[in-house]
């Protein structure tokens, strides 16, 4: 038999209350355990700091799930503002500006809605996040006769914040780009989202039945803001980027 430990709460001579660690010990004659004797140690200052801890760990808990809840709120209202701004104006431009603005908004602010709920306040669930954001982009985005279609395919997979912001974005931007110029508007099409695991990689390919992509085609004409964001994410990631037309 081995050594065995127990923590227990005992007496003192005092009268105080004490925890303490036993270390049962087998006394061996001739091989054969005939008794066991026993070791105490004062652990009483150890448990009082383990508890301060746990309790101090809990109120850290409690602050950061307030900040991604203010955090959240703070940026509901920014869409809304930009929201209201698009009803304000007539230019045509400008409204698409400002609903491409929103969105970018939005794929941020349900990054701290989720680790808000979440007993996890560092890891953030993707294909829920993605199902979310995808729904979300759908409702924004669907505005044509025809209603185009989203697929996903996505491993469990969970990300720290600072890569789940820029993966969001990174769909926002794909799947906004998608719509506004790989369909016929009196058409409907496909979108497939596939997030996989590979290995110690994780890949990422986000592809469309679409015509393709005129800046591809055409080098004369120049990227886009939604290109360089892509582009700028994917380097924030530390991810290799390809395209294919």
């Amino acid at each position: 038999q081995k050594v065995v430990e127990r923590e227990f709460i005992r007496k003192t001579k005092n009268g105080d209350l004490i925890n303490v660690l036993v270390y049962f010990v087998p006394v061996r004659i001739e091989g054969k355990v005939e008794a066991k004797y026993a070791i105490y140690l004062d652990i009483t200052e150890r448990k009082s700091t383990e508890s301060y801890i746990k309790n101090s760990l809990k109120e850290k808990e409690v602050m950061l799930a307030e900040i991604h809840h203010r955090v959240k709120n703070n940026l509901a209202v920014i869409t809304g503002l930009l929201e209201l701004q698009s009803y304000a104006t007539n230019d045509s431009n400008a409204q698409l500006v400002l609903n491409e603005s929103r969105m970018r908004v939005h794929s941020i602010a349900l990054v701290h809605e989720k680790l808000y709920k979440n007993d996890n306040l560092s890891n953030i669930e993707m294909h829920n996040y993605v199902d979310e954001l995808v729904e979300s982009l759908k409702k924004a985005l669907n505005t044509s006769q025809a209603e185009h279609n989203i697929h996903l395919d996505i491993d469990d997979i969970n990300l720290v914040i600072t890569q789940a912001i820029p993966c969001g974005l990174l769909i926002n931007e794909v799947i906004t780009n998608s719509y506004k110029h790989a369909f016929n508007k009196a058409a409907g099409g496909n979108i497939w989202i596939s997030f996989k695991k590979d290995g110690k990689y994780l890949v990422l390919v986000i592809k469309d039945d679409g015509v393709g992509m005129e800046t591809m085609k055409n080098p004369k004409i120049g990227p886009s803001l939604g290109m360089k964001l892509i582009r700028t994410l994917s380097k924030q990631l530390q991810a290799q980027t390809e395209i294919r037309v």
